[in-house]
């Protein structure tokens, strides 16, 4: 994702965004989608 602080906004975006990339067949978008929020959920490395 380009944008993975659009996440920010709604706990709930990230699972919809990957349920509905699956639906429509593109488990490239889930995968990137499931990225980006483990990405921002994750502490940051000093």
């Amino acid at each position: 994702m380009r944008r993975p602080g659009l996440l920010l906004g709604d706990p709930t975006a990230a699972a919809w965004l990957a349920r509905t990339a699956l639906a429509a067949g593109s488990h490239m978008l889930a995968g990137a989608a499931a990225d980006a929020a483990q990405r921002l959920a994750d502490p940051p490395r000093f």
